[in-house]
């Protein structure tokens, strides 16, 4: 926990859940915790003994049903018209590939629709089925509504890759309509989420962590997201193949058709470049935080923003608009508290040993930051940042490039330090 004021020193936490490998199948067994007096305890099934079933190809055309243990040895696709329900603690291994940086993991692809219906007791699982070899993805593909709750989704990601960054994905949507509410996708050298087409997310109450970049955003995506957390985006989770830090950003929208992109109290935190990466479309932000963002909290590239009662913290810079037409884009900045913090952005994030393939140069912290970036910004756009009711503290609180207008930035009833 670090503090800016001299007088206090920092303070550090070494926290850990350990647990030993067994040599067998230990049976079914109570789990318990205890913690300062506080003791919890839950009941645990081994699936050790049971065998499972084991699926492969095209699905019938119908409402097929999945409990209990199942084994995907090969891509699996749900037909148009068809129905895979997932029953309630059902865990789904997927055969992988142990080799970094392959694509031919198994794949569950949907052209129909998915129902996976987890409950907080007894969750769905996705996962390896060995634990070296990692599966692929779960596609929807010109899919029916789906909708996922209290499912795991984890240790996958060796798919064809897709986007800015040419990985694969964990999560794809090529046009479809899925909701997750109470789920958790991570643990995966992937994008957590990678859309294109015309698609539909909604994410209620959802965890993603431990990833190489967030949900990517294609052109024709329209996001809810409520009550979640994207975090641990960072370059340690890389594979040896290509091991070298680019664009480990928590959401990365690219959204010039202009679907509306809103965010409610959220938190997005310790990534190894921005919170938010946006291209196109307009941004809204609601009672939500934003942290540790090795780079900018809101990158911004013709959007225009709407962001309230939001807390930017230990970002390098906070929110840096910019347009690439002659045209008016414009930031409005409501009830936020900004506290910047200084990052050597010409080095790895955080530690990280391998150097960035293409560092950004090291600049002061910034709170509003009206930027002329070589190749990205039109010296004929209006750039217009209102912001009220804020708390900006940074080495320099606003900053505009020319040619831009000083005018266009119109600070009021706030602090700046």
């Amino acid at each position: 926990m670090h503090s800016n004021a001299s007088s206090t020193s920092d303070l550090s936490f070494d926290c850990a859940l350990e647990a030993l490998s067994i040599a067998s199948d230990p049976g079914d067994f109570t789990l318990t915790a205890t913690v300062d007096g506080v003791t919890a305890t839950q009941s645990l099934a081994s699936l050790g003994t049971l065998v499972p079933q084991e699926v492969s190809g095209v699905l019938p055309a119908s409402n097929v049903v999945w409990s209990g243990l199942i084994r995907v040895t090969g891509d699996v696709t749900v037909p148009a018209g068809g129905i895979l329900t997932i029953a309630p603690g059902t865990v789904v291994l997927l055969d992988g590939n142990g080799t970094p940086g392959d694509s031919s993991g198994a794949d569950l692809i949907v052209n129909g629709s998915l129902m996976a219906n987890g409950t907080a007791a007894q969750p769905v699982t996705l996962t390896c089925s060995d634990a070296s070899a990692r599966w692929g993805e779960l596609a929807f593909v010109n899919a029916s509504p789906s909708v996922l709750r209290y499912t795991h989704i984890t240790r996958g990601g060796r798919s064809p890759g897709k986007g800015h960054t040419g990985k694969g994905p964990l999560l794809r949507i090529a046009t479809g309509a899925v909701t997750l509410e109470d789920c958790a996708l991570g643990d995966s050298p992937a994008k957590a989420v990678y859309t294109s087409g015309i698609a539909d997310l909604v994410l209620r109450r959802c965890l993603m962590a431990r990833a190489i970049t967030g949900p990517e955003m294609g052109d024709g995506i329209s996001l809810l997201m409520e009550d979640s957390n994207i975090q641990e985006i960072l370059p340690e989770y890389r594979e040896s193949d290509d091991p070298a830090p680019d664009d480990e950003d928590c959401l990365y929208v690219h959204n010039p058709s202009g679907r509306p992109i809103t965010v409610r109290r959220s938190v997005l935190a310790r990534c190894g470049d921005d919170v938010f990466d946006c291209l196109g479309g307009p941004i809204t932000v609601e009672d939500s935080i934003l942290r540790e963002g090795w780079d900018k909290g809101m990158s911004l590239l013709n959007n225009d923003l709407t962001l309230t009662r939001t807390l930017i913290v230990d970002c390098d810079k906070a929110i840096v608009p910019k347009s690439s037409t002659a045209t008016v884009r414009q930031v409005v900045v409501d009830h936020a508290t900004i506290l910047c913090q200084d990052h050597d952005t010409s080095t790895s994030p955080w530690g990280y040993a391998v150097p960035p393939s293409n560092p950004d140069p090291d600049t002061p912290s910034t709170g509003l930051y009206t930027q002329n970036k070589s190749g990205q910004s039109h010296a004929g756009a209006t750039l217009s940042i209102e912001a009220r009711n804020c708390i900006i503290r940074a080495k320099e609180p606003v900053k505009i490039d020319s040619p831009y207008d000083p005018a266009n930035t119109v600070v009021t009833y706030s602090i700046l330090q």
